[in-house]
Formats: C-alpha cells, structure tokens, sequence
C-alpha cells in the first residue's frame, strides 16, 4: 500500500499487503475533493482498474456519502464508448469506493497546458465524441454540471475522447443532496454561478465555453480572481466567437456564441443539435488538414527536477504525471512524450 495513500486515508487502518477489498492497490494516481484515486489490479477479472475511494472525513457524512454513491451511478448507468466505465461500487472500511476502467493517455488540460495547439479540424472531431458522450449523460437524464479541459480525456492510442467524474452530477429527476455552488469558473454557467437549478443546457453552455478555450485560445470570460470571473457571468455576456476567430466559419461561430447565451432558452436544446452543427462545419473546413506531429529524432524537452515542469518545441504533446488525473499511460515512466498524429490520428470519430 503507498504510503501516501495510506496516509490520506488515515485514521482508517489499510492492510500492509496493500489490499482494499479485493483490489491490490499499485499507486497513487490523484485526488480531488471527494475521494482518492489509485490504481490497482482486480485478481478475480485479472485486469488492471482505477479505484476511487471516498475520503474518510467526507464518508462521516450521510449526505457526502449520497453525492459520492450518486457519482458512481451516474456514471454505471451508461454504457457509452465515450464515457469512463464503471465497473464495480461497493463499501469497503466503511469507505465508499468503485472501481472503474484504467484509461491509458492524458487529460485535454495536460495537454493545454503543455501549449498544444489543436487545428480548428481537430477540435471538432474532439467536440463530436465529447458531444456523443455528453448526448448519452442526457438521454438518462444525466447533468454533468462540470464539463472542463481536466474532465476530458484523451486515450492512446485510438484518440477516443472519454468524459470523467461525474461528481457534480445529478439526475433530472432527484433533488440535490447537498446545496452547493457546483462548477468551475471560466466554465460554469450563469445560473450555476446564480446557484439556480440546472439541466442540460447549463452542460450546453459548459460545452460552448470549452469549444471558445479551444479555438480562441482564451476562454470567453476571464478574470484575476474567482470572484471577478462569477462577476462577469451574472453580468455580461460572452463576446462573439468572431471577435477574436474572424477567419472562422459564420456557423461555426454561431453555434458556439448561441452555446454561450446568458439565457438557457437562447441556447441549443441539445448537444444532438451541436453536434450536426459541428459535423456540417467539418465537412465544409474539409479533413485534409494537416495533424501536428514530429518524428522522435526532432523532440526536444527540458524538464524540471521531478519531471513537474516542461519546455516542449511545438508541435510535440508533452506529458507529465499530474495530482489531479484518474488514470495514466504509464505506471513506470515519470514523463511520456506523444506523437499527437500517430497516437490520435487526427480525431477519426
């Protein structure tokens, strides 16, 4: 068992074989505000998993403990190639925990952050699976509420886009269990940031905001302080898309501006709408768009002590282990340098 896994699981006593239920836990992986996340390996199945377990301050909380069991639900109850699979909840040490599939690649906020630049072609095959994942969240009823760069994945070496932690998710049908201001600033939707009821166009609006990030380089509200962001989203609107993309599409920039609409009745009614507004636009950008890529021999990288901090020659992704991923590519290198053209192919989907 990690030590530090241990030690944030603390006062609860771990087994020294390192076992948590029938999970033999490998390493640490992350966390976030409800629980932990580790790799392991499921000796009944004989295949490797990430296991989230709930932290043990949160699990004395009936109503922490119903938002934790209602993430994992959320997600078991879809079965969709672009959503993390759930295979396994349960109760172990009075913890709550499920165990779901290890993906293998990196986080659209890893990469971002490693300045990797996505051609306009690329974005919106990302933005088609994102929107097939979401489309399915909503067809069960299912809000996200928290769509962002760290909560889309990018899995090598198919460059299938999966869509992670439902944590603020709730159903259409079942009240909150805890009245919170749910969401990240930049992304949130006005009524999140008013801490109104949602559905599925405040995901809607989510979506836009990503779309905005992607293809302007900024997001469509920014601000120093968190306030100054929730400021901006109760009064102002986001600018046009054109404003800082003219060279785009004229529909493209007005689905993603009607994505970003302060009233939800303006916005599209649904990701399945989007997405056929998306797939006009890829047809008419074309798909001979070039993929950035480099072979081996022309990567260059300059990386801190621990591998925390890179300096990558464009157009190489490169790639480091972060505190906030669910899974990773590699369990025994510190850095992995991807090829983006032949890990991703462009975004085929």
């Amino acid at each position: 068992m990690p030590d530090e896994l241990s030690t944030l699981l603390a006062p609860v006593p771990l087994p020294p074989d390192g076992r948590f239920e029938q999970y033999k836990i490998d390493k640490l992986l992350g966390q976030g505000g409800m629980g932990v996340v580790a790799s392991a390996f499921d000796p009944k199945l004989r295949r490797h998993v990430a296991i989230k377990i709930m932290k043990p301050e949160l699990a004395q909380s009936d109503a922490s403990r119903a938002m934790f069991l209602a993430e994992a639900r959320a997600i078991a109850a879809l079965n969709h190639e672009n959503v993390v699979s759930v295979y396994e909840v349960g109760q172990a040490m009075g913890l709550p925990f499920f165990a779901m599939e290890l993906l293998q690649g990196t986080s659209l906020a890893e990469m971002l952050a490693a300045k990797h630049r996505f051609t306009d072609v690329q974005t919106l095959k990302l933005a088609l699976q994102l929107c097939d994942g979401l489309g399915a969240a909503h067809d069960r009823g299912i809000v996200h509420r928290d769509i962002k760069p760290a909560n889309v994945f990018l899995e090598m070496p198919r460059g299938r886009v999966k869509l992670l932690d439902f944590g603020l998710a709730r159903s259409a049908f079942e009240s909150d269990v805890l009245s919170v201001l749910a969401g990240t600033p930049g992304y949130m939707s006005p009524e999140q940031a008013r801490d109104e009821p949602t559905d599925r166009r405040s995901d809607v609006y989510s979506l836009g905001a990503l779309l905005y990030r992607l293809l302007a380089g900024r997001l469509p509200l920014e601000d120093e302080t968190v306030s100054g962001v929730l400021a901006q989203l109760l009064t102002r609107r986001a600018p046009p898309l054109a404003d800082a993309r003219p060279d785009l599409p004229v529909e493209l920039c007005d689905v993603v501006d009607r994505c970003l609409s302060p009233e939800r009745e303006q916005r599209p009614g649904s990701v399945a709408e989007i997405r056929g507004q998306l797939a006009s636009v890829v047809g008419a950008l074309g798909t001979s768009t070039p993929v950035a890529g480099v072979s081996a021999a022309q990567r260059t990288v300059e990386h801190a002590e621990g591998g925390r901090e890179l300096r990558v020659s464009r157009p190489t992704v490169a790639w480091s282990p972060s505190e906030w991923s669910v899974s990773r590519c590699c369990h025994r290198r510190p850095w992995l340098l991807v090829d983006w053209s032949r890990a991703c192919g462009g975004f085929t989907g």
